[in-house]
């Protein structure tokens, strides 16, 4: 979608447009053209949530009309992420506001989506991201001693600062997911993680 014709879904002018390009909030297909979907997502707590909720019901409207009968869109899962190179909370966040995105489309395009299965796909999603960080912190931890020349004994220091810092990640990425309802024992937050407990 140009640039243009993403301006006139969202009932914003075309600077506004500019201006959401350069604060990194538009997801693009290519040098010209906007994915829409992706950047209404990104656009949530930005754009007038009326103005957001509008353009989504056009964009399944759409949809709706192009799709052939009976077909149901398969689940949208994510990439199990890499122990070496973990996914960062904003990552995580932006991965997870495109699955309720396509959630929502598909929900409004008539699409039969289970309460249950959003509710288990939002939480394992939250419990995948914290194995993610449970399994890369420590080496992370080791890594930044060693780039910042700090001494090997400042290591648990660093692991307990990245603890906090998923904390916060997790906690904001659950209020974010807080609508399909409380979350299960494992994806409690409260318990430190095995690592974490070693270290201290």
């Amino acid at each position: 979608m140009l640039r243009a014709e993403f301006a006139a879904l969202c009932g914003v002018t075309k600077p506004m447009i500019t201006k959401y390009a350069g604060d990194e909030r538009l997801v693009f297909a290519d040098a010209k053209h906007i994915d829409p979907e992706a950047s209404l997502a990104l656009l949530e707590g930005t754009l007038d949530e009326g103005k957001r909720r509008a353009a989504l019901q056009t964009l399944a409207d759409q949809r709706a009309r192009e799709a052939p009968p009976a077909t149901v869109a398969p689940p949208v899962t994510p990439p199990p992420p890499s122990a070496e190179q973990p996914r960062s909370a904003k990552a995580g966040l932006e991965e997870v506001k495109l699955q309720l995105a396509n959630i929502e489309l598909a929900e409004r395009a008539g699409k039969l989506v289970s309460a249950a299965d959003v509710e288990r796909r939002a939480w394992e999603a939250i419990a995948a991201m914290r194995t993610a960080y449970d399994q890369a912190r420590a080496d992370t931890a080791e890594q930044l001693c060693r780039d910042l020349n700090l001494p090997p004994e400042r290591v648990g220091a660093m692991q307990r600062t990245l603890q906090r810092l998923q904390s916060m990640a997790l906690a904001a990425f659950q209020q974010t997911m807080g609508v399909v309802g409380e979350p299960p024992e494992a994806v409690n937050d409260d318990a430190p993680a095995e690592s974490e407990r070693a270290s201290a």
